[in-house]
């Protein structure tokens, strides 16, 4: 095999070049900076790696192959080439730990993405250049499966976690990230693997995560789906649990729907919660589920148990208890290794619904703070602010947003029509309610959204004024119920974009889970303890 060049490639001549045009000045390759960047920005402490996807690990996937090593099965030294692209791959991961332990920020874009689309490459890395490196001690690190459109995964960064990896097989959810990684900084870093999570090798991530997070797919457990539960191809569980005996991360979080929690599925639920407290353990040949939960139950009792363990607990979560205007129940599954001697407290609610019928029926604040004359008590709530009066002091949590916070300042969108200011505004017509789906009302949180299979679930993503007029949401009207800031675009036609909203994790849920984990590792003093980062040596050809 011929030799291939590992500097001065032309996707780094292109990057260089079209960086010197926007007047940025940047250090090449110091061998000063662990891991040799091939850019290196001093002033901003952002080091960028422009990695070849053969010697980086990525060119299967550019192919189509299903796996490295399907690319390589029919090479005649086929284990040579894969030992030697996983040692880079490895190399890599180690070199970014060093990286974050020196306050310095990576940034990895693949040559396949520069020749392709050098503009957007351009723009993310002068995007990154906003989000500079901090001293000090590094960052507590995430890895996340199934993102898709990015909820859980922002509102985590925004706890002050740097992703190492970022997986998502949806193009279009993919589309959405790459979108923003030009528009927002702190996503600008993020490493997008647009891939099925079967094929992802865990293991070059080993001592480098400090919490693995999963919005595992909810259909086969949701009660809007087909509720085939463990039977159901799209049952992602077990890589979860993969990816937890390969990473052995401090902390795992998963979200799911509350229909997880239902009877029908309660048996495997506390599978799942068996294999999180023990996942050394792990199935052997042939063993099915209720197999291997026996087995596990028995480990357990005889103190038979190797490796890591976790302590488990499950929250069942109303988004709308914590500040995000939407009645959204899901269930969040949270375990902590047990070496660390902290527990994982549930989240306390900060917002109650008793907070905002006061501040509407009580002392008129609501109506007050959107320039607005209080109208009559509905009759249905009469008892309820008789009793709130009857107390004679407000309650002392916050109150519960609405779907009027949520859009404030927003123009009433235009059929067909984008707005020219506002990305993802534009009204979609054809909305109608019938009876159990009324859509969300103005003056309360908007009913949880959804992701239909089939399209756009016609009365749960819809709006309905006090006239009874109702029309859909738009995609942009949609993130803010979903706490994404204004400036997070999603790709693709407004019934795409509606479903990635829909299957979102609220930001502000998000955030306040990564803050929560934060706090535990500072308790234990385990947030910034350097990983093991011995360089190996890097092999090019």
């Amino acid at each position: 095999m011929a030799a291939v060049p590992s500097r001065d490639t032309a996707p780094e001549k292109a990057l260089r070049s079209g960086l010197h045009a926007t007047g940025l000045r940047f250090k090449v390759c110091p061998k000063d900076i662990p891991g040799r960047p091939d850019l290196f920005f001093p002033g901003k402490g952002v080091a960028v790696f422009i990695d070849g996807d053969y010697w980086h690990g990525n060119s299967w996937r550019a192919r189509g192959f299903v796996s490295m090593e399907e690319q390589f099965r029919k090479w005649r030294n086929s284990d040579f080439w894969i030992k030697k692209v996983t040692q880079n791959i490895r190399r890599d991961r180690t070199a970014d730990a060093q990286l974050r332990a020196a306050g310095i920020r990576p940034l990895r874009v693949w040559e396949s993405e520069v020749v392709a689309d050098l503009p957007a490459c351009l723009s993310r890395v002068k995007t990154a250049l906003l989000y500079p490196g901090r001293g000090g001690a590094p960052p507590p690190t995430s890895l996340e499966m199934f993102t898709g459109a990015g909820g859980l995964a922002l509102g985590i960064a925004h706890a002050g976690f740097e992703h190492l990896a970022i997986i998502e097989w949806d193009k279009h959810a993919c589309a959405t990230i790459r979108l923003n990684q030009r528009r927002l900084p702190v996503v600008a870093f993020w490493p997008v693997y647009e891939m099925d999570v079967r094929q992802f090798n865990f293991k070059p991530y080993a001592d480098h995560v400090t919490t693995l997070a999963a919005g595992v797919p909810c259909q086969p457990f949701s009660l809007g789906g087909k509720h085939r539960g463990d039977s159901d191809t799209r049952n992602m569980f077990p890589e979860v649990m993969r990816a937890v005996r390969e990473l052995r991360p401090k902390i795992i979080v998963i979200e799911n729907v509350k229909g997880l929690l239902r009877q029908g599925f309660r048996e495997y639920f506390e599978y799942i919660s068996l294999q999180l407290e023990m996942p050394e353990l792990a199935p052997i040949a042939d063993e099915d589920w209720r197999a291997h939960k026996t087995r596990l139950t028995r480990e357990r009792r005889a103190g038979r148990v190797g490796g890591p363990l976790y302590d488990v607990t499950d929250q069942l979560v109303n988004c709308a208890d914590y500040g995000v205007p939407q009645v959204r129940e899901r269930v969040f599954v949270a375990a902590i290794r047990r070496d660390l001697g902290v527990s994982w407290e549930h989240l306390n609610p900060t917002h109650t619904a008793d907070a905002l019928l006061y501040a509407q029926w009580v002392d008129g604040s609501y109506w007050r703070e959107h320039g607005l004359s209080a109208p009559r008590v509905p009759v249905h709530l009469a008892a309820q602010v008789k009793a709130l009066e009857a107390k004679g002091l407000p309650p002392t949590a916050q109150r519960w947003r609405t779907v009027r916070d949520a859009l404030r300042g927003l123009p009433s969108p235009e059929n067909g029509r984008d707005h020219p200011d506002i990305g993802n505004h534009v009204g979609n017509p054809g909305a109608r309610s019938y009876p159990g789906h009324t859509g969300s009302p103005y003056d309360w949180p908007a009913k949880t959204l959804k992701a239909g299979v089939h399209g756009v679930p016609g009365g749960e993503n819809i709006l309905r004024y006090e006239n009874g007029r109702v029309r859909y949401f738009t995609a942009r009207e949609a993130a803010r119920i979903q706490t994404f800031p204004d400036e997070y675009g999603f790709s693709g036609a407004w019934g795409e974009c509606m479903r990635q909203a829909g299957n979102a994790v609220p930001v502000r849920v998000g955030q306040l889970i990564g803050e929560h984990a934060t706090r535990l590792l500072e308790t234990a003093g385990a947030i910034h303890q350097a990983p093991n980062v011995e360089l190996v040596t890097p092999i090019t050809g």
